[in-house]
């Protein structure tokens, strides 16, 4: 079974999830729809479980791709992710959708300072 999981701190998890939960709404975002937040008994930890899928690698991406993914975050969710890269990038097993994960460093367009224009891409990562 190819399921996406990360075990972090409760508030990067929260942080993370919180994300999930705006695009939840949103039809055909590159985002995963089906998530769970769970606290981990007996410390300050948070799983978050994500809907089946699978790695990508670069040949089974197309660049537009990506950049279509990063475009919607950006325009229809004013989001920027900040760590776009193959290792935070899936594909649905159920649709076969490329989808952004690991939404640990991403913040709201309006909270981006100056520097702060448009996610980058680390092709290879």
């Amino acid at each position: 079974m190819n399921l996406v999981v990360k075990i972090g701190s409760a508030d990067v998890i929260r942080h993370e999830a919180s994300f999930y939960l705006r695009a939840r709404p949103h039809r055909n975002l590159p985002m995963v729809a089906d998530f769970g937040a769970f606290d981990i008994d007996g410390s300050n930890g948070c799983a978050l479980v994500l809907e089946l899928a699978r790695p990508v690698d670069d040949a089974s991406v197309d660049p537009y791709e990506i950049s279509k993914a990063v475009d919607d975050l950006n325009t229809r969710l004013r989001i920027h992710h900040h760590d776009i890269s193959l290792a935070n990038m899936v594909r649905g097993i159920a649709d076969g959708k490329l989808k952004i994960i690991d939404f640990a460093e991403a913040v709201d367009a309006e909270d981006c300072d100056k520097n702060c224009d448009r996610d980058y891409i680390k092709v290879g990562a």
